[in-house]
């Protein structure tokens, strides 16, 4: 055994220099040290020996007492064999560790409060004395026993003090940062001799105990995660975690000050416990569940647990000793714990469980959780496309204008330009034909747009109409009609009775034209509501409604006014009319054909900060997708409720989503509203909305995105539910909507309907229509648009098990009028035109249908130009944005024209000949 000085190269043991410790010149007497020796670091000079080798041999001794020494441990490993408490003795100077490790048998004294030790690595032995230690840049992991030192942790990325033996620090343990942390292995323990602050950083236990007798701390940021026990009163707002076992706090947390906020990590074994009290009277700690796996255990504590639970579900347990039974309150929220007939306290959670199942067995309380319903798409049925109007018409339409009318056994299609009907599962019966073919007894050499269709609710009699316009030599507009269709039975294969009605009305002496009909139809009268636009201006006037009695008589129309673009909800003995003016509705009633009216306005509250006309971006284009406007799109009526959808832009948005409302229509009140947006909160569009018999209300919609083509989506949120389940897709695009026409501004247009129904064969389901573009454009099909239908159905699961936030209620206020007019007669030429002799699918499909080959020209064939625009006809583009791009007023704000106060006041409207 040999006692070796450090010198150095060119040292001496009174002045050492820097060095390696593998060189036997840098030692007195010279040799490098080998098993047995003692170490010595001395003299009065500032210098590092740097530990070069990869493990020293089993030293007897290390001793530093140069205070401006340090021995550089590194990456290497020190053995120190020796048994005394002080074989490492650092009487003055330091040592430093990156990454490697020191076994000391006996034990290190860092004896003076200039010795140190600091880094990262780990230190087996124990550690006494008055130094410092510190954990800079990594793990220092010290698995001995700690007793005096002062332990500190460094503010560098990754510094880790790591107690995996016993430490008892007078003082606290400053941890202040982010970068901060001090972990207690499963076999440590750490008793701090100080009240204990984190104001930020993190505490680790992986099953050791950490306790402090002043307690702990934890500012907003700071965390306190994993498993093992505390021994400590807590407090602060920080994030306490139990992860991976039983976090156990012996003492009370939150007694005072802010609440802490509790987690059980979604961890198998995750246990937090209490043994004491939490929060107090007026503090309430949050403990939220995050898996279906963690337990909260209040052991003999409930009554003293001021705390409150979320996203308790099935699969998470509550222990509370002695529990026997549990009952929940009325709001689903407050559960009472019971040990036979008596009380032991009450569970709040944040929030409500009714229609789930409460258990206990063993004082575990658990909770069975319905699964939501599910919705799947079947029956898709691949629709009329612009392929059918290269064919059938000799030109390309866009947009669709997409109809639907759907019976138990039937599906009727119609689009701009082709109707086509098939049987529920798809198979073709009438063979997609031309509209003009379809309405030849009452054609008179219209330009045919807008097809609507539906089944009447009272006769199951299906009914189309489109809308018929008159053009002069210049292709400027100059009248219309409604052409309409009305299946003589149930079967759509079978006889119709077609009529023709003039819409072409005087308003304020303005001759005016109609646009984009909607329909409704309650089994005595069909209700028909239009945008009207001046036949000399081209500009909105006014919104009409057409009255067309099914029993043939002569068809009365009104003017409802510029408030809105109305939508018609025919309802047994009534007709409602709904239009929206802009963070409000506008709901007019009309009983049984007459002409009283009713007028309503409910406000919404700020929904909508859009302007009304919306676009929406497409993958592979460039072109953006004309999204629509925030007219009402349609409205349906159900059990006492008006349901409507529309498009708005929400506040914090730049996007248009579909807003749905809900109107108990006994008194005109808002119950519940609410958007749905497309697949990662891409745009929604395009909607249309549905009640089935169940009361399940499905929102039907097209989203696109600049990385996702247009798809056709359907949302549907279940009887009893307030949220909408996530919205599944029934039609895909593969490629972008484009054309050669029909593109203003950079805009294309897209739509103008999408159309659903309950489905009548089945009390929760629906069926869905709308467009997708099934391949890309080419000089084959310019505008490659196709329609798609599909069933919804809803089954399983339970509403109560919905809890995706979807709806919003606002407070709402109304203002309610009612106009009584004097009895009106219909103007000379407002007739219902019956044709004599009912016509059928089968005479329409013998006509002599042209075949027409694919347009080639891609835009310069001739059939491919708007109708509506002063240069030619044929191709049938919706006129409904272009027109309302240029009225005075848009769709929303004060109306013009008519004296605001008398807006809504139906007037007689007579048709205008030129």
């Amino acid at each position: 055994m040999t006692i070796r000085h450090w010198k150095g190269p060119s040292g001496t043991t009174s002045q050492p220099k820097s060095g390696n410790w593998n060189k036997s010149n840098n030692w007195s007497p010279s040799g490098v040290p080998v098993g047995g020796d003692d170490v010595v670091l001395g003299g009065t000079s500032t210098y590092t020996l740097t530990l070069n080798i990869s493990a020293t041999p089993n030293l007897q001794s290390l001793t530093i007492n140069d205070g401006s020494a340090t021995l550089a441990i590194g990456s290497a490993t020190l053995n120190v064999t020796g048994t005394s408490s002080t074989a490492i003795n650092v009487t003055a100077g330091h040592i430093t560790i990156a990454g490697g490790k020191i076994n000391d048998a006996g034990g290190m004294a860092l004896t003076s409060s200039s010795s140190s030790l600091s880094g990262w690595g780990s230190v087996a032995g124990s550690l006494s004395g008055n130094g410092t230690v510190t954990a800079s840049g990594g793990t220092l992991n010290l698995t001995g026993t700690v007793n005096g030192p002062q332990l500190l942790i460094a503010t560098a990325a990754g510094s880790d003090l790591k107690i995996d033996g016993t430490a008892t620090p007078t003082g606290a343990i400053a941890i202040s940062s982010a970068n901060q942390t001090l972990e207690i292995g499963a076999a440590g323990s750490l008793t701090i001799g100080a009240a204990e602050t984190v104001s930020a950083g993190h505490i680790q236990l992986d099953g050791g105990s950490l306790a402090d007798a002043s307690g702990i701390a934890l500012s907003t940021g700071a965390t306190l995660s994993g498993k093992g026990t505390v021994s400590a009163a807590v407090s602060g707002a920080g994030t306490i975690t139990a992860n991976g076992g039983i976090l156990e706090f012996k003492n009370a947390v939150d007694g005072s000050g802010p609440t802490s906020s509790f987690q059980i990590a979604n961890v198998a074994g995750s246990d937090l416990q209490f043994d004491s009290s939490v929060g107090a009277t007026g503090i309430d700690p949050i403990v939220t569940f995050n898996g279906a796996t963690g337990v909260l255990d209040l052991g003999s504590n409930l009554g003293t647990f001021q705390g409150v639970i979320a996203n308790f579900a099935s699969g998470d347990a509550i222990k509370v000793a002695g529990a026997t039974s549990a009952t929940l309150d009325s709001t689903g929220k407050v559960l009472s714990v019971f040990n036979g007939s008596t009380l032991q306290g009450t569970l709040t959670f944040t929030s409500s469980y009714t229609g789930d199942t409460f258990s206990v067995s063993n004082g575990t309380i658990t909770v069975s959780v319905p699964a939501p319903p599910t919705v799947t798409v079947s029956n898709v049925i691949n629709g009329p496309s612009d392929s059918n109007n290269a064919s059938l018409n000799g030109f390309n339409a866009i947009p669709p204008d997409n109809a639907l009318a759907v019976s138990a056994t039937d599906v009727l299609m119609a689009e701009n330009d082709a109707i086509e009907i098939t049987n529920r599962s798809g198979t073709v019966l009438l063979s997609p034909e031309a509209l003009s073919t379809f309405f030849s007894s009452v054609d008179s050499g219209y330009s045919l747009t807008d097809p609507r269709a539906l089944v009447d609710p009272v006769t199951g009699n299906f009914i189309v109409t489109c809308d018929a316009l008159t053009t002069n030599s210049s292709g400027a507009v100059t009248g219309s009609s409604v052409l309409y269709a009305i299946s003589n039975s149930t079967d759509p294969t079978g006889g119709w009775t077609f009529g023709n009605v003039n819409t072409t009305y005087t308003i304020n002496n303005v001759a005016t034209w109609a646009d984009q009909p909607t329909i409704a139809s309650n089994g005595s009268y069909l209700d028909v509501t239009s945008a009207q636009f001046g036949v000399s201006s081209g500009q909105y006037v006014d919104n009409a409604v057409t009255i067309i009695p099914l029993s043939g008589g002569a068809s009365t129309a009104y003017n409802l006014g510029n408030a809105a673009d109305y939508r018609p909800v025919a309802v047994l003995g009534g007709d409602y009319f709904v239009g929206y003016t802009g963070n409000a509705l506008s709901i007019m009633f009309n009983s049984n054909g007459s002409n009283t009216f009713t007028s309503a306005s409910i406000s919404l509250g700020s929904i909508d900060v859009g302007n009304g006309a919306y676009t929406a971006a497409q993958r592979g284009s460039s072109v953006l997708l004309d999204a629509g406007d925030g007219a009402v799109a349609n409205a349906v009526y159900a059990k006492g409720y008006i349901y409507a959808v529309f498009e708005v832009i929400p506040p914090g948005s730049t996007q248009p989503a579909a807003h749905w409302v809900k109107i108990d229509a006994s008194n005109n009140s808002l119950v519940a509203q609410g958007n749905i947006t497309g697949p990662g909160g891409a745009a929604a569009f395009n909607p249309s909305i549905a009640v089935d018999a169940n009361g399940d209300v499905l929102v039907n919609f097209t989203s696109s995105s600049s990385s996702m083509y247009p798809g056709a989506f359907a949302a549907v949120m279940p009887a009893g539910s307030s949220s909408f389940l996530a919205p599944v897709q029934y039609g895909s695009s593969n490629a972008p909507e484009t054309a050669t026409f029909g593109v203003t501004n950079n805009d294309i247009r897209w739509g103008d309907y999408s159309t659903a129904v309950a489905d009548p064969s089945a009390a929760n389901g629906f069926v869905v229509s709308n467009e997708i573009v099934p391949s890309a454009q080419s000089i084959f099909n310019n505008a490659p648009w196709a329609t798609v239908t599909a069933d919804i159905t809803l089954s399983g699961g339970s509403s109560a098990a919905v809890v995706t936030a979807s709806s919003t209620s606002t407070p709402t206020s109304s203002n309610t009028a009612s106009v009584n007019l004097s009895p009106l007669t219909a103007a000379t030429y407002t007739e219902n035109h019956w044709i004599g002799g009912p016509a059928t699918v089968a005479s329409h499909d013998a006509a002599n249908l042209p075949s027409f080959g694919p347009i080639l020209g891609g835009g310069s064939s001739g059939f491919d130009r708007d109708p509506h625009s002063p240069a030619s006809l044929g191709l049938l583009v919706d006129y409904m944005a272009s027109a309302f791009a240029d009225r005075s007023v848009g769709l929303m704000g004060t109306p013009m024209g008519d004296d605001p106060a008398t807006a809504a006041t139906p007037q007689l409207l007579t048709t205008s000949h030129g």
